[in-house]
């Protein structure tokens, strides 16, 4: 099966724009991405209570036909008015700049949210979806924390299919995690090509069986960022000059551990798309920059993995 894709090796995660109040800054964001070859991006209904998708629309309208769009459906947004509006934004702008805040308000606020894949709430979404992104069609239009028992359902299958052949979306699939839909791609209707899910390269990465012939997008490889800044900082001079010697590479370079993460992953998965995502410029430049120097210098990605692995669990 030849599954319908514009794909570069990595993906944009849009969740982050909805951390800041500046549209302008969203679309530089969006930009900066672009001119280092990203052409996919990644968002939902829910992102930034409903407002991301209109700003990816306002970045892809001129570059449509070269880039690939992911976003989601059955998390819907809270209902908040026009009225509340100035006001969200400026509580954002506070709770932005307290990161413990943000976490206990996001958190509180997922939590209260409901799933809702019913044929009627499919339709709306993919209608706001499209008008929101400014586009005729959606690339991969997938169910957002879907459970087993929501993708095993004959209604909306039928529903995604015709809104397929009537040319509304390319290819349908399931954001979610592994352990919520079984591992398994055979326990669903083979017309679930696209399959999102999170990437932990350090714990032994959970594969998602029967998956050839399917497109695999994985995200937050970068959430081990932190634990290896931590133990590279506790390493004796002795020890990270034998890891940076034996990578050819200083491992205390700023910038230099989300590079590594974001090419291992890309090697592990080396028929995937990788997503990632940053509010700022430098780091996204940073990255891409430093990936491309270890393709051109050949990294060996399997000593990169030997040596994050026995950072991690020593």
């Amino acid at each position: 099966m030849e599954i319908l894709i514009k794909q570069f090796e990595f993906g944009f995660g849009c969740a982050s724009l909805s951390s800041l109040n500046s549209r302008k800054k969203s679309l530089e964001i969006l930009s900066i991405a672009y001119d280092n070859d990203i052409t996919h991006y990644d968002v939902a209904r829910l992102y930034g209570m409903g407002s991301t998708e209109n700003i990816l629309g306002e970045f892809a309208k001129n570059k449509r036909d070269k880039i690939s769009i992911a976003t989601k459906f059955g998390l819907n947004p809270p209902s908040i008015g026009k009225s509340n509006a100035k006001l969200i934004s400026i509580v954002k702008g506070v709770v932005n700049k307290m990161p413990g805040l943000k976490r206990r308000i996001t958190d509180k606020v997922h939590s209260n949210l409901r799933t809702d894949f019913s044929v009627k709430n499919a339709n709306a979404s993919l209608e706001r979806s499209l008008k929101e992104l400014g586009t005729h069609y959606i690339d991969y239009f997938l169910m957002h924390e879907a459970l087993k028992d929501d993708i095993i359902n004959d209604e909306l299958i039928i529903f995604l299919k015709k809104k397929k052949d009537e040319g509304k979306i390319l290819e349908f699939g399931i954001a979610s995690q592994l352990d919520k839909i079984g591992n398994n791609c055979s326990y669903f209707d083979e017309s679930f090509i696209v399959f999102q899910f999170e990437d932990d390269l350090f714990n032994g990465k959970i594969k998602l069986r029967n998956s050839d012939d399917k497109l695999l997008i994985t995200h937050s490889v970068l959430k081990s960022l932190n634990v290896l800044e931590n133990k590279l900082d506790r390493c004796s001079k002795i020890e990270l000059d034998s890891y940076s010697n034996a990578l050819n590479l200083d491992l205390k370079e700023t910038g230099i551990l989300p590079s590594l993460l974001l090419y291992i992953s890309s090697k592990v998965n080396a028929s995937e798309i990788t997503l990632f995502s940053s509010t700022n410029c430098n780091h996204i430049n940073n990255n891409i920059q430093n990936i491309n120097r270890f393709k051109a210098i050949n990294l060996n990605w399997q000593l990169c993995y030997e040596i994050m692995n026995k950072l991690i669990y020593e």
